[in-house]
């Protein structure tokens, strides 16, 4: 039975440690900027870099842009996208979001002899999710986006995990699901946050 009392003293001085790092979690931050590596599977598999960033100027609304890069065997492709968003608090560590991009596509063939040939196109991504912070280091991100440029249209669900190495610098990986190509697109990548 003194087990029990010595447990009962452990969960109170837990709960309020806990309680004590709940309070010093920051609040999740739409004012960054992200740059770095991505890889797709599938059979082309091609990687590249991407480089993306959000500025929150307001508590509820924000601007967010950016530029990602895929290439292999010859074959590149560029998507860049620029648009707002808004946040709407669930509570002090979490907020869900939705967002409107416009978004400019090109796709560069470099054939031998020949030179390169390439097409562009227009449309627009809407993207719904949530991010959460779960300790002072570490937030998550969830999120469902679809996008239709041209004749296209692709479905993504993904998640980001980022830890923060510090106030202004942090880490981060995701991982996101092409729906209609049952394909993968990893990424590793770094954030500064202003």
């Amino acid at each position: 039975m003194r087990w029990l009392g010595k447990l009962g003293w452990v969960l109170v001085a837990l709960t309020l440690v806990g309680a004590e790092a709940v309070a010093d979690t920051p609040q999740v931050s739409y004012r960054y900027l992200d740059g770095g590596y991505q890889k797709m599977t599938g059979d082309l598999g091609p990687d590249g870099f991407f480089l993306r960033g959000s500025y929150g100027f307001h508590e509820r609304f924000y601007v967010a842009g950016g530029v990602d890069q895929l290439e292999k065997s010859g074959v590149k492709q560029q998507v860049m996208s620029l648009g707002g968003g808004m946040v709407m608090p669930v509570d002090s560590r979490t907020d869900v979001y939705g967002e409107l991009r416009l978004v400019r596509a090109k796709i560069t063939v470099k054939m031998p002899w020949i030179g390169s040939v390439s097409d562009s196109d227009s449309g627009f991504q809407v993207e719904a999710g949530g991010r959460m912070m779960l300790s002072p280091q570490w937030e998550a991100r969830a999120f469902l986006r679809y996008m239709d440029v041209g004749d296209a249209d692709e479905t993504f669900i993904g998640g980001q995990g980022v830890y923060r190495l510090h106030e202004q610098f942090a880490l981060h990986a995701g991982a996101s699901r092409l729906m209609d190509a049952s394909e993968f697109l990893f990424e590793l990548g770094g954030r500064f946050n202003f």
